[in-house]
């Protein structure tokens, strides 16, 4: 993990407008807002938070008032949440945690990181705060935010690996899948005792005794039942088409793929479904890029790992596509709330069309949940500030189905979904963008109805002749 602080000879806060920028393309997320007067929340302008922060100066004569840092973790090592940690404690031993600050967390690369901007002008005594050797200050921060940020994870790994002990397992390699799984490194000793790490830390010791003795357990023949209903079931309702999921972002400019740099995971939407809805998590077994020989079974909510051919075949659960997708693109279609096959084929054209990303149907699920009210409040602000008044590169985007539907795409809170569920109806909409949706509407409607009149009109011509013809014969009948 790196920290660096950038140098800014602004007073106006520009890295309030930048970050503000990346939350409005949806590459950026707002995780702290510390020691602002109640007035400045989450819900006020950049702008307004750049004037409070420029009434801390009180005409201090400081050249660059404004603090700006990055922090930056190596790919997805540490989460949104540790990051957040990281950065409040960081600002406290810089001497910025009494400070109004912001943290703003960044997904635009293949590290995540997060920015930090403050005032260098204390708010209390309009004095400026000590910024000598500020960057070798800064890497000592850092380290000893990072140092009790472990101490914290090394008490919670503990109980996390002796949580693992208590699975059913057969097998070293069960084992050693459980670990891996749950994001922990390992290594054998001479004497076979095995080394557990995580975040290049020493986390426990297991001799080889402690394990073998763990190998006897077995999975209750009535629970094998119950996971056998289960795969019968959701094997019917959920696509088994399993397709890859291409981790390359360890990957050097000067090495293969066959030098086994790439991650590859094959995902698909039934092994989603028992993990959400029953904690089963299915793990496959393949070489390389290959199609995978066999799977196994984690079982957490009975805390057991089992061989996947105990409960089913392969072959007759699962199919597997030679279709692949970057990690990053699928973690993002993942988070989108998609309901039914419309608004999947809106996501597909639209990937398709934006980023030249082919995606297949098995790679997009529909999902019930729904985005937090904080998060639609943001959707519905933003849809009508887009509806009034268009920018370029919004995150907003409005697509009309031919059956006359109307959709949202938020691609900053990846949200899709009808207009009228996000606004309500088109009277609340700005009667500038109403017009344009009615007409747009009407020119389809007096289309389909010139259609209807021509054929009308053509059928009248076919038909009225022969009518006439009718009456003519009838009145010859009458004379005769």
């Amino acid at each position: 993990m790196i920290v660096k602080i950038l140098s800014s000879a602004s007073k106006d806060f520009h890295g309030v407008n930048y970050n503000d920028k990346k939350i409005e393309k949806g590459n950026g997320e707002l995780l702290s807002m510390k020691n602002f007067p109640s007035h400045i929340n989450i819900h006020s302008t950049p702008e307004e938070v750049r004037n409070y922060l420029k009434s801390t100066l009180a005409g201090s004569r400081v050249r660059q008032p404004q603090f700006h840092a990055v922090i930056s973790t190596k790919h997805r090592e540490h989460s949104t949440q540790q990051l957040n940690q990281i950065g409040n404690r960081f600002m406290d031993e810089m001497g910025y945690g009494k400070q109004p600050y912001i943290i703003v967390f960044h997904s635009d690369t293949d590290n995540n990181h997060i920015h930090i901007v403050s005032s260098r002008v204390d708010k209390n005594t309009g004095k400026k705060i000590n910024d000598s050797f500020e960057r070798l200050k800064a890497r000592a921060a850092l380290k000893k935010a990072l140092a009790e940020l472990k101490i914290k994870d090394v008490k919670s790994n503990h109980k996390e690996i002796k949580s693992l002990l208590d699975y059913q397992i057969k097998n070293n390699a069960q084992f050693e899948m459980l670990l891996v799984r749950q994001g922990f490194k390992f290594q054998y000793t001479k004497t076979d005792s095995i080394e557990i790490f995580r975040d290049g830390i020493k986390q426990a010791s297991l001799s080889k005794e402690e394990l073998e003795n763990k190998f006897n357990s077995e999975i209750t023949p009535e629970r094998k039942k119950q996971l056998r209903a289960v795969f019968y079931k959701y094997k019917n309702s959920c696509s088994t088409t399993a397709f890859k999921v291409i981790d390359n972002r360890e990957k050097k400019e000067w090495q293969t793929e066959k030098q086994g740099n790439l991650k590859i995971e094959w995902q698909s939407e039934f092994q989603q479904k028992l993990l959400k809805t029953f904690g089963l998590e299915i793990v496959f077994h393949s070489k390389d890029d290959k199609t995978p020989f066999g799977f196994s079974v984690i079982d957490h909510k009975s805390k057991a790992v089992l061989k996947g051919s105990e409960l089913m075949k392969m072959a007759l659960v699962f199919d597997f596509s030679e279709n692949e997708i970057d990690k990053k693109t699928f973690e993002n279609l993942m988070d989108y709330n998609v309901s039914n096959e419309q608004e999947k084929q809106i996501l597909i054209d639209f990937y398709k069309k934006e980023y030249g990303i082919d995606v297949s149907p098995e790679m997009i699920w529909q999902t019930k949940s729904k985005k937090p009210l904080e998060n639609f409040i943001q959707i519905k602000k933003d849809v009508l500030s887009h509806l009034s008044k268009p920018k370029e590169n919004s995150t907003v985007r409005i697509f009309e189905t031919t059956d006359g539907k109307t959709f949202v795409l938020h691609t900053g809170q990846h949200f899709i979904g009808e207009l009228n569920s996000v606004i309500g109806n088109s009277q609340q909409m700005p009667k500038n963008k109403v017009e344009s949706i009615q007409s747009a509407q009407s020119e389809k409607t007096d289309k389909i109805n010139k259609i209807f009149e021509a054929m009308e009109a053509a059928l009248q011509e076919v038909y009225v002749p022969q009518e006439s013809e009718l009456k003519k014969k009838r009145k010859n009948k009458k004379t005769r």
